[in-house]
């Protein structure tokens, strides 16, 4: 359910994974490096996994720096405008006061139904779960969420892997419990079914009422020429009933 979209956050579960069982110092590192070049928030999750690691450290922080140093040099000629874009508007991003990171501190909702067996599952092995790493990996992992005080579902992504290593501990326990199982899981499974399928069946059905993207969608009625939409937003072709004019 985290995964529909392909966001940064998708592309750094792989690196940090890595990094946190290379048996290499040096690569841990260079893959460390290449993680906080994609996105500086994932730091909280870097030192959960230098923590994880425990030996070399020393080699594994100067590789990732020295990847850092690597990728950033074909920008040195713009080093202004590649500093303000990596680091300037990460700090302006996140800075929240205290109440209102405090506003977005609970749980997305619909990351929490729309994923709902797998965090069942998670909070049945946390009950069991003993190993230390697991527990710094979940921490970082929440830090890093939580970082820039917005409350995107994307984010969640980074507690993928301690959520799937509680998971498999957890359903380890309830499936041997057949009675257990299906009264916590099927559940669950039905809920996020429901969940998940609601927003495809919305834009189907309901796409030309849209209340986030009304006043858009009545500015393109308006103009029957070329549409392109720069970004993310690529549902505005389904909700404006508009094909893109260049492939």
């Amino acid at each position: 359910y985290m995964l529909v979209a392909t966001n940064v956050e998708a592309f750094l579960l792989l690196p940090l994974i890595a990094a946190a069982v290379a048996p290499s110092a040096v690569v841990a590192g260079v893959l460390i490096g290449a993680a906080l070049m994609l996105k500086l928030t994932v730091a909280p999750i870097v030192l959960a996994v230098l923590f994880m690691r425990g030996t070399g450290l020393r080699v594994t922080v100067i590789a990732a720096v020295g990847t850092c140093a690597l990728l950033s040099l074909p920008f040195v000629a713009v080093w202004g405008d590649f500093w303000t874009a990596n680091v300037t508007v990460n700090f302006d991003y996140g800075r929240y006061s205290a109440s209102e990171r405090l506003s977005n501190a609970p749980f997305h909702v619909a990351v929490l139904l729309g994923a709902l067996p797998v965090w069942v599952a998670a909070a049945a092995g946390a009950a069991r779960e003993r190993r230390w790493a697991v527990w710094v990996f979940l921490a970082g992992s929440v830090v890093a969420v939580k970082s820039t005080g917005y409350n995107f579902g994307h984010y969640y992504v980074l507690m993928a892997p301690a959520a799937a290593l509680l998971a498999g501990e957890g359903l380890d326990y309830l499936l041997r419990r057949g009675k257990l199982a299906w009264a916590v899981l099927v559940p669950a499974v039905l809920v996020s079914a429901a969940v998940t399928f609601a927003g495809p069946l919305r834009l189907a059905f309901d796409y030309d009422r849209n209340p986030l993207y009304g006043d858009v969608v009545a500015e393109i009625d308006r103009h029957p020429g070329e549409l392109y939409m720069v970004g993310w937003h690529a549902e505005i072709y389904a909700f404006a009933d508009r094909q893109p004019r260049r492939r």
